[in-house]
């Protein structure tokens, strides 16, 4: 049984001559699968957008009549299920995608952009028991399956400029929490002995577990165990360096001594939160370090362990993260609105190339047929000379 598409003013002027010159007509999948197919094969009108507009306009424009579209997938549906003579499975799948994504705005929105759906839909055989069934119940339970198909489509994957936002902001604010724990460390803790002394102990505490727990370990790798211990025993080496350098001065809070100490707390912070690959490990490892103490200097020099700058330093970081959050949305939009331009050039390049293909084939299967019908009435001709009798 060859499928007929609903003939309407949208259908394919290809199809139509093919009928009319009796070529052999293409086949329902093949339809469902040419540019803009979902709207030729299920006879539903496409809005033609002859100006580039935004997704807003285009949405607002954008209307379909959806039980037109319910009314001839019902039909079209009855005549591919697979159960019934002639159906066949992948064109039923395809027209059950094709209602899905007509019926849901933002899908019929990215097809109308190439004519193609470039989305995998996986889910569909799963629902194909689901849909016959709506489709047998009547419009009720096809408006319910049609909402859910709605509410599944919107739950997209983020778009790479949203990934790009959350990464940034996410840096952003961890680099404020350390931020804020550096000045914690270079404005309280070492301010005040009865700070100092509570978080030199507790470093040395530290240091002392790590050294256990290391020792304790069969196979560790080597100088990984000092190395682990050596840390803590340096921010509390760091803490004591800053107190001592308020203390010993009389006339400035800040001395070489607290320099010392807060670009060490800057240091270990800063390296802590720089990733190292795993390649040439030891050779990144150096250079993060030096790059790190270089950038720790500079920044205990302008800084100085003053509450203030610290404060003005976590201010600015916060303004930046804030920005992050206004600018990204907007640039977001931008690129999706030149992608939109992008796509809307090659879904019209795409549709014509596929229209010069057809017109190409129906000029071959047209030479195909007069070579065909020259060839029988030769071979018609032939076998009247040869029936003649000779007089």
């Amino acid at each position: 049984m060859s499928a007929t598409p609903i003939i309407t003013p949208q259908s394919s002027s290809g199809s139509l001559m093919a009928a009319v010159l009796g070529l052999s007509a293409p086949s329902a999948l093949h339809q469902l699968l040419q540019p803009d197919g979902y709207y030729t094969y299920l006879g539903i009108p496409k809005h033609h957008v002859t100006t580039l507009k935004s997704a807003s306009a285009a949405a607002a424009e954008n209307v379909i009549d959806e039980d037109l579209v319910k009314k001839n997938y019902r039909k079209l549906s009855l005549k591919h299920h697979p159960d019934r003579r002639g159906g066949d499975a992948d064109t039923f799948r395809v027209l059950n995608r094709a209602k899905r994504v007509l019926l849901h705005t933002k899908l019929r929105q990215e097809y109308d952009l190439l004519g193609l759906d470039l989305d995998d839909d996986d889910d569909d055989d799963d629902d194909h028991a689901k849909d016959n069934d709506s489709d047998s119940n009547g419009d009720n339970t096809s408006s319910s399956s049609s909402s859910k198909d709605a509410s599944s489509g919107s739950s997209s994957a983020e778009s790479v400029m949203s990934h790009m936002a959350s990464a940034t902001l996410a840096a952003i604010l961890q680099t404020i929490v350390r931020t804020g724990m550096v000045a914690v460390v270079a404005t309280i803790l070492c301010r005040w002995k009865w700070t100092m002394i509570p978080s030199c102990a507790f470093m040395l505490f530290v240091t002392a577990k790590v050294a256990l727990a290391s020792r304790a370990t069969a196979n560790r790798a080597a100088g990984a165990s000092y190395m682990d211990a050596l840390q803590p025993f340096l921010m509390g080496t760091a803490v004591w360096l800053m107190y001592y350098g308020r203390s010993s001065s009389s006339t400035s809070t800040w001395s070489v001594t607290f320099w010392a100490g807060e670009g060490l707390v800057t240091f270990y912070v800063m390296k802590s939160s720089v990733p190292i690959p795993e390649r040439n490990k030891e050779v990144n490892i150096v250079l993060v370090s030096g790059a790190c103490g270089v950038v720790a200097g500079v920044a205990t020099l302008l800084l100085r362990g003053r509450f203030w700058r610290y404060t003005c330093l976590i201010c600015g970081q916060a303004a930046l993260a804030l920005l992050c959050v206004l600018v990204f949305p907007v640039l977001e939009m931008i690129l999706e609105e030149i992608m939109r331009e992008k796509l809307h050039k090659i879904g019209d390049k795409i549709r014509a190339h596929s229209k010069r293909m057809e017109q190409l084939q129906q000029h071959q299967q047209l030479l195909h047929l007069g070579l065909q019908q020259s060839q029988n009435n030769s071979i018609h001709t032939t076998n009247k000379k040869t029936e003649t009798p000779p007089t």
